[in-house]
């Protein structure tokens, strides 16, 4: 048997100079790659499980340069608006370098925490599906197929990166290496926790001789068990997310301009339009960081 699932290549936003571009271009830059990639210890780790199957030094160097592409935009555009408002040349340089600088490291480091993100997303995918694939199994082996014939049955169906992730068990065992040891493999290059306490449970069964029916089971209903109790905890935290929400995007605001009107009358310094524009801006920001908060935390369930 042969299974032709696919893993689908993960993409890195803006990440406009890509690694392989660096691999095959600038190789005159690894050294300065690796000197940059042993500042982040967890890089070569979230890049394996992320699926970006790229070496660490190659991917700092295309993070550094497509940060330095960016942020060269946002310099000749702070230059432009600068220039624009009657401003000394030497607070328009230096507001110029500011932002070249500030934008250059912030957008490197989002660049080198962004594999981490995916390593994250993936796991949660694999969380979403995990459940409805041993209910599969279950149901294949107690229809009396074979645990490699269940196996193939996942791979080939639509449970997202569970049967990406089994399509690649059954190619290691159609590659004659032992199903327990094609298991292992698996437990130890996934990222999710409830994957591989699946994994080991079948392996540790398979292992003993023990009913692979009555394991099955048991996962089935610890997976449940996992999901109603993630989907309590977050009902929970609606509550206390709810209140921090309605504080920034009601009474913040609210309360913010009030003082400031008060206390321009008393300083006598004049909101004009900039203000405002920029009070309404932050406002906005950290209104949508929360909402992005509120949404990350929410459990990767399905029913």
């Amino acid at each position: 048997m042969r299974t032709d699932k696919k893993l689908p290549e993960p993409k890195v936003p803006f990440l406009f100079v890509t690694p392989e571009f660096c691999h095959k271009k600038l190789k005159r830059l690894k050294g300065l790659g690796k000197t940059l990639s042993e500042l982040f210890p967890n890089l070569k780790e979230n890049l394996g499980y992320s699926g970006l199957n790229t070496m660490p030094e190659y991917y700092t160097i295309s993070a550094l340069l497509s940060s330095f592409i960016i942020s060269t935009f946002f310099a000749i555009l702070m230059y432009i608006l600068a220039s624009s408002q009657d401003h000394s040349i030497t607070k328009v340089i230096l507001l110029t370098f500011m932002s070249f600088f500030v934008i250059i490291l912030l957008l490197f480091l989002i660049f080198i925490k962004y594999p981490g993100i995916l390593k994250k997303k993936k796991a949660g995918e694999i969380n979403k599906h995990l459940m409805f694939a041993v209910k599969d199994l279950l149901l294949h082996t107690s229809a009396g197929s074979s645990f490699f014939e269940a196996m193939y049955n996942i791979s080939k169906s639509n449970y997202g990166e569970v049967s990406i992730e089994f399509s690649k068990v059954v190619k290691k065992i159609n590659t004659n290496t032992p199903t327990l040891e094609a298991l292992e493999m698996l437990s130890n290059s996934v990222e999710s926790d409830y994957l591989k306490k699946v994994l080991w449970q079948l392996i540790n069964t398979l292992k003993a001789g023990g009913d692979l029916k009555q394991s099955l089971d048991a996962i089935v209903n610890d997976l449940i068990t996992m999901q109603r109790s993630n989907i309590i905890g977050y009902a929970n935290e609606l509550n206390l997310w709810s209140l921090i929400y309605m504080l920034f995007a009601v009474a913040a605001p609210t309360i913010g301009m009030t003082m400031m009107i008060i206390l321009s009358s008393f300083a006598d310094v004049g909101i004009n339009e900039t203000v405002l524009i920029i009070f309404i801006g932050i406002t906005m920001v950290i209104q949508l960081i929360i909402i992005v908060l509120i949404k990350s935390r929410r459990p990767m369930v399905e029913f």
